[in-house]
This record gives C-alpha cells, structure tokens and sequence, in this order.
C-alpha cells in the first residue's frame, strides 16, 4: 500500500471519528437539556455529555442490528443527522467557557509532570496507528474486532460460528460504526479517546470534589493540584495505557461505570432524583459494555442506599432505590435478555450453577452443544491465569501487596507502580474524611471483593474501582505535601513513578509506535506476529470472485475480501472453474509460532481439480481447474 493511500485512509478515519463524537455529544447535551439537568463545568458537561450519547449510540446500534440495518449509509446518516446539533451545543459551550475566568498557576512541577505525561499519551496514540496483529490469543482478534467485522459483513447482529461471540456488547457496536470507515485503525482510537477521557473525568471530579469540601477538610484553599495528580495517576498506570492503544473494551467500560458513580456523588450534592436516573444508565450501559461490570452493581447498590437513606426516610428512599435498581436492570437487559433467548444462558460460558439448575443438560452456542465439561475447561483456563496469586481470604488481604509486587500474577505483566500501594493506606489516619473519600473507600471495598470472590482477580476487572481510588490517593498526597518535613520525598516518589510508567510506556509502545510509522518495519512486524499474514496479503490483492473456506475463524477478521464457508465445500466448488480455496494450518491460528505448526490442514490430499496457486508458511490458496 502506497503513503498517499494510507494518509488518506487516515484522514478519513479522523473525519469519521470527529464526526462521531460530535453527534454523540450533540444526543447527550440534547438529552441533559430535556431533563432539565444542569452540569455547570463545562469541561464536565463535555464529557458527561459525549458519554451519554455514546451510550444512546449503544442501543440505536443494537436496534438496527437486529432489524438488519447495518450498511454505511444507515450508519453515517444517523450520525450526520445528530451532529448539527453538537455543533450548536460546541459552540455555545466554547462561548460560555470562554466568558468565565480561568486562572492557572502551574508550578515548575506540574510543568515536569505534563512533559512526562505528554510523553506517554504520545506514544499511545501513535501506536494506535499500527496494524492490529495476532491470532485469536489477542482478544482483539477473539471478539472485539471479529464479530463486530463478521456483523458489518452479513449487515445484521447475527449467529455467528464462534460461540465466543456471545460475549460481544455494546462496545463492539461503538466499533463496528467506526470500522464500517476505517477498519484497521479506528476501533483502537477510540479506545484511546476513551482513555483521554477517563483521565480528564477523573481530574474533574478531583477538582469538584476538592472545592466542595475545601472549606472543612483543608485550611487553606488548595491549587488544583489534587485534582491534576489524580488524572495524572490514572495516565500513568500500565494496566490502563496499556488498552489504550488496542481494541478493547475495558476503558469504555470503566467510562460508563465511573460515571455511575460521579452521578450518585451529583444526586447528594444536588439531591435531583433524576441523576439516579443517570445513574442506571450509564451502570447499564457500562453492565452491557463488559459482562465483569455486573459485579460492580452490589457496590454501587450500597453506595446508594447509604447515600439515599441518609438524604431521606425509609419509606421514600426505598422507592427510590427500587426504582434505580430497576431501571438500572432494564438498561442492562438488552445482551443477556439476547443470549437467553438464543442459547438460555445469559452469558458465555454460563455458569455452573445453570448447569446445575439445567440438570447437566448442555447449553446450545452457535448451534453446538456447550456441555458443561466444555464450561469447565474455559473456567479452568481463567483461573490458570491467577494461580500464582491463589484465592481465599488471606490472599484477598493480600491483594494491594501483590498487585504491586507481583503483577504477573494478574495477567499484567509489568507493574503498576506503587503510588497506590505507598500512599493510599495513610488515608485510614487521616481526621476529618470528606463525605466523597468516604464513599469512594466504600465503593472500592465492595467492588474489589466482589470480583474477587464473585469471578476471579484478573487485573483489568479492578479498572473501574481504579479510577475511583485515583482520587483518593491525590487528596492523600495532596495532605502530605502540606508537611514541609516530608513534602521533597513525596514529590521525588511521585516523579520516580512517573519515569518508571514512561520507561514501561516506551518498552510496550516502542515496537507499535515504530510500525505505525516505518513501512519496512511495519511490514517486518506483522508478518512474525500475524498468523497467514503472506496469505492473506496475496488474497487481498488478488481478490477472488468466489473463495471458500472450510471452517470459519476469527482469524479470517484479516481478509478484506468475502469468502464462504459451509459443508462439504470440496464438492460444492468441484464445478466452480476459477473458484479459490483458503486452507491453513489452524494449529497456527491461536499466535503465529512456526515451533508449534503441526500441519493441521483440512486438505491433506488435494483432489486433482484443485490448483495450488499460492502457499505461504501456514496457509495455502487452492484454485479449481
């Protein structure tokens, strides 16, 4: 591919994106506008906002996608019809902003620490601009750009071959409107946006949080350097920049789930019964972006029956907490209520229990039987992933410790510093708690115990309460640094974390940020990482009219022109003159490794009709006589 194709490609995708958040920032400043909630920063109302629409996003998309909707000029025209009227809200948010006072003071410090930041955040989005790589090991290529790709192909949300399937959400849909423009890149932009704006909420709700309890937890009035600090934590944290330039659905997720949080704090402080409202929204949405979300609603149940029972009496408050708790469960019904019906099993695997319930009988995916052996071997495998760490109440406890120590113990891989680990425990003897800190320790705790007993520790399953424990940790700093005595060591700490982030950032993002941007190595890069990748450059290319494939993979996510699948496909194509034949070798297809190829074609004798006119490393190209 020449540099003018792929520039303009590139052009394209941040049109398609732009165009994209403005109508979802246009839907939600439409929808606070008719329910007559005021969200007076502007920068907050900004993202709250765009959030917002997404999540409507979420079930337009899922609507058309099941009445068969899904062609681009469906898909654009609803955006383009939405985004006047984000830039009539833009525009009236720049003049508003504008006409109030801003006053930063940004010490030699917090220049320091945006110059490291910057350095991080430039590397993620220059990565974003590399080829996806990889077989079905790389959840990219599993689930979230596959279905996606396989629905935008058949037009409609359907059955596909892969049981794994059943676990796509509401962020695939947000992906397949960016990829029905710009398959390759868009979906991992927009988890970098998504990223940006987890950071930026998490300062915004710093900053408020700050000024609200300025007058009774600190003496003097504080520079906003709490609120940069937090943001500051969250941009830092490998665990988190990591899936910043990949397609996957984690950041999305934790967006939705933080601001169902940021809207119970909203409702104490305002008591409009309408952020409950926003509440089970953004819970649902979040809930049906990521199946592991449902494990923080206990938590998000006690944080409002605390925060409604105080503000009311019984009676009221309990209609009001049902009345959430319902909404919040319609919001989160589409996805389940969908797999129910298709396989009666809310999600994928089910859980034991149905089985057990279901007297063994198995449960049907993608027109197979799922046994319950099947089951538990997809478990067996998750919990293979945390056997370093192991279960149970004492490891529970010791979980802060390990997060930090021993990351690999968590599918990590690199540590995520120990910010967290240093500083957040100091906030147990610290007098004069506000009522948010309070809240959020209440949160953290709950749901951290939840998917710690409930599912298993997998380290992306603590984003969410992540987030919220980064606020926490800045109002913690942001006390100590007021002790003159100790104020150096804790800034030096601070400084050394954030090198160490940027030295991890360079070692992940280096590689990408180089394909991204150097053609030879591009090329070099995804060959030794991409399964078939000569194979399906030459089909790419060619373009068959007619190419079959015995059975369909994920890994077919890679070709740009369509095929079929079927049974008996040798005798379907014998009289097909012309017609090509896709075989690989699918004992590559989980990661390219040539150590472990076993042969594992599907024709091991080609019939005489068949033409081989094309083999590659662990694939090869038939074409019939």
């Amino acid at each position: 591919m020449n540099r003018p194709s792929r520039v303009n490609k590139r052009v394209k995708l941040m049109i398609a994106i732009i165009v994209f958040f403005i109508s979802a920032f246009g839907m939600g400043c439409f929808f606070l506008s008719k329910m007559k909630l005021c969200v007076e920063y502007v920068p907050e109302r900004a993202v709250v906002s765009t959030a917002i629409g997404l999540g409507l996003w979420c079930y337009i998309l899922f609507v058309m996608g099941h009445f068969g909707l899904f062609y681009k000029g469906a898909l654009l025209s609803g955006a383009v019809a939405t985004a006047p009227l984000g830039v009539f809200y833009g525009i009236k948010a720049i003049k508003e902003y504008r006409q109030k006072k801003h006053n930063f003071n940004f010490s030699r410090f917090d220049i320091f620490l945006f110059a490291l930041i910057g350095c991080i955040l430039i590397l993620t989005l220059t990565s974003c601009f590399c080829p996806v790589y990889g077989g079905i090991k790389n959840d990219e290529i599993a689930t979230h750009l596959s279905v996606p790709n396989d629905w935008l192909i058949h037009h409609k949300i359907c059955i596909l071959p892969y049981p794994v399937s059943y676990l796509a959400g509401h962020v695939e849909l947000l992906f397949l409107w960016i990829m029905a423009f710009s398959p390759a890149y868009g979906p991992k932009l927009f988890s970098w946006i998504c990223y940006l704006l987890c950071a930026i909420l998490v300062v915004i709700f710093a900053n408020k949080a700050e000024l609200d309890n300025s007058a009774t937890v600190i003496k003097n009035k504080m520079s906003g350097r709490a609120a940069i600090l937090a943001g500051v934590f969250v941009a830092i944290n490998p665990l988190i920049f990591r899936e910043a330039f990949l397609a996957f659905v984690d950041l999305p997720a934790a967006l939705f789930n933080f601001l169902a949080f940021w809207s119970i704090f909203k409702y104490y402080n305002t008591k409009n019964i309408k952020h409950l409202l926003l509440c089970a929204f953004f819970m649902g949405v979040g809930c049906g972006a990521k199946p592991s979300n449902y494990f923080y609603i206990p938590a998000l149940v006690v944080l409002l029956s605390i925060v409604i029972f105080k503000l009311q009496s019984f009676g009221p408050g309990l209609k009001k907490l049902c009345m959430t708790i319902i909404l919040l469960l319609i919001f989160a019904s589409p996805w389940p209520v969908r797999n129910m019906i298709l396989s009666n099993s809310p999600t994928f695997p089910p859980p034991l229990a149905l089985y057990t319930i279901n007297h063994d009988k198995p449960f049907v995916f993608s027109g197979k039987p799922f046994t319950r052996n099947n089951a538990q071997d997809i478990y067996n495998y998750y919990h293979s992933r945390i056997c370093k760490h192991g279960t149970g109440i004492k490891n529970f406890f010791l979980l802060p410790w390990n997060f930090t120590m021993y990351p690999e113990s968590f599918s990590i891989g690199d540590s995520v510093g120990s910010i967290m680990l240093s500083f957040l425990p100091f906030v147990f003897f610290m007098k004069k708690r506000p009522v948010w800190l309070k809240a959020a320790l209440i949160y953290c705790c709950v749901a951290v115990a939840c998917i710690y007993f409930g599912i298993i520790p997998e380290a992306r399953y603590f984003i969410p309460a992540y987030l919220v424990a980064c606020p926490v940790a800045a109002w913690v700093i942001e006390n100590l640094l007021r002790r003159k005595n100790i104020a150096p060591a804790i800034k030096a700490a601070i400084i050394l974390n954030i090198i160490f982030s940027c030295v991890i950032a360079a070692r992940i993002c280096l590689p990408e940020a180089r394909a991204a941007i150097d053609k030879n190595y591009r090329e070099s890069f995804c060959a030794a990482n991409t399964p078939y990748y000569e194979t399906f450059n030459y089909l790419n290319a060619k373009k068959p009219e007619k190419l079959f494939v015995m059975y369909g993979n994920q890994v077919l996510y890679y070709l740009e022109t369509p095929y079929i699948t079927g049974k008996n496909v040798l005798d379907t194509i014998k009289s097909m003159h012309g017609a090509c034949l896709l075989d690989i070798d699918y004992s590559q297809n989980g990661a390219r490794d040539f150590k472990k190829m076993t042969g594992a074609y599907c024709v091991k004798n080609p019939p005489d009709f068949l033409k081989l006119v094309f083999s590659g490393p662990d694939a090869r190209v038939y074409a019939v006589r």
